[in-house]
Parts: structure tokens; sequence; C-alpha cells
């Protein structure tokens, strides 16, 4: 029997998540907990849930994916989500991204787009959403391509436009 590797779903509230996909990851995993217990180490199987918003709750959301567990967090603040996301990404793990109620996945470039509407220049951009410079470039070029503009500014304008619909 193959194990299932663990995952990362982060959420920006709990009532985000569509009824029928909150049914599915609790039946997914054989258990639900929210601390970790000292026996057994080895949690696969397992879903970790919680808020992240300091340094404890991150630590403890890295702690139990580190210990196999998935992990479903709330996650409100950028910040806070793009740090534990490069911490799971560096244990190898792969975020499942929710969708609302009839709303598809964002693309890479999106955080981005929102912090350069918010006056961020591109570097303090590519920071906030946890990427270096020269991927945040060629996200950027994806977004311009996807968008259809032919200036980043253009980009920020057309997304505004998207995002205000």
């Amino acid at each position: 029997m193959t194990r299932q590797p663990p995952s990362v779903r982060v959420i920006d509230t709990v009532g985000s998540l569509t009824a029928t996909e909150s049914a599915a990851t609790q039946s997914a995993a054989t258990e639900s907990i929210t601390a970790l217990p000292d026996h057994p180490w080895d949690l696969h199987g397992t879903t970790w849930r919680g808020r992240v918003d300091d340094v404890d709750s991150l630590a403890g959301a890295v702690a139990a994916a580190m210990r196999g567990c998935s992990v479903e967090v709330e996650c409100p603040d950028p910040q806070w989500r793009a740090l534990l996301l490069d911490d799971c990404r560096r244990l190898g793990l792969q975020e499942e991204l929710p969708r609302r109620a009839g709303e598809t996945t964002e693309p890479d470039w999106a955080s981005l787009l929102d912090a350069l509407t918010d006056g961020l220049t591109v570097a303090e951009s590519a920071r906030r959403s946890a990427m270096s410079l020269r991927s945040a470039h060629r996200r950027l070029a994806q977004a311009r391509a996807a968008l259809a503009v032919g200036s980043t500014n253009e980009a920020v304008v057309a997304w505004q436009t998207r995002r205000s619909q």
C-alpha cells in the first residue's frame, strides 16, 4: 500500500470552503487533530487543522507537516500564509488550492498584481508573495500575456478591472 503524501491547504477563513469540499477533506483523512500527540511520531493519515497567525501557530503547523500530517489552516494574513507555504515547500509538500463555490483557482501571479495594486514596487511585491525578484518578473510576463496587455502598468489596471467586476 502506497502512502498518500501529506498536503497543505490554506484557506482565508473557515467559511470559505464549500460544504462538499469540507466533507471530502474530512473523510479523506482518518483523523482530524488540532494538537500534536507525543506518540505516535508518524502521523500519516491525519489532518492537522488550525489557524496560523503567529510564530507559535506557524511552528505547530510546520511540525505537524514534518510528522506526516496533512495541514489545513485558516490564514487570513498574506504574510503568515507566505511563510507557511515557504516552509512547507521546503519540506516537499504540495499546496492544495481550495476553491470557493463558483470560483476557479487564481494564477500564481495574482498575488503580485494585488500587491502592485496596493502601491508596492515589484521588489516589495515579490517579497510579499515569497518569491525571488527574477521569479516575480517571469510571473509578471505571464500575467501580461494572459491579460493581453503590453506593460505591467496595463496588467495592473486590467487586473483591478477584473477584480472589481
